[in-house]
């Protein structure tokens, strides 16, 4: 009966461990995951910044804005896409005779949403 006992707290103990580093695996994989989406629109911000060192730069230099980033290209100020952290394209909005609007569709791609991803100037 002893050896039985004992034999029942091992495979108990086991058990608690195994669901313990489960648990615990899967917590740290979801901080993982939000830590990962924390720098990718952290990022993307930094980008957005760049495209707007872009644009008031071609402003300055033809007294106007871009129509559109393919502009920014053929002006060479722009050497390759205006895309976000995820590899999406950063839409060119223009709002007045100098003022725009670059924006990301945030993390889950769809522009017009909550996470979208914006930079108004």
């Amino acid at each position: 009966m002893r050896g039985f006992l004992i034999v029942l707290v091992l495979v108990a103990a086991l058990i608690l461990t195994l669901w313990f580093l489960r648990h615990q695996g899967k917590s740290q994989f979801e901080e993982n995951l939000a830590a990962r989406e924390r720098s990718m629109i952290e990022l993307t911000r930094v980008n957005l910044a760049g495209l707007e060192r872009i644009v008031l730069t071609f402003l300055s230099q033809e007294g106007r804005l871009p129509r559109d980033f393919e502009e920014l290209r053929q002006s060479r100020l722009l050497l390759g896409p205006a895309v976000d952290a995820w590899g999406r394209e950063v839409r060119l909005e223009i709002t007045g005779e100098t003022g725009f609007r670059l924006v990301s569709a945030g993390p889950d791609g769809r522009f017009e949403t909550e996470d979208d991803i914006a930079l108004s100037r």
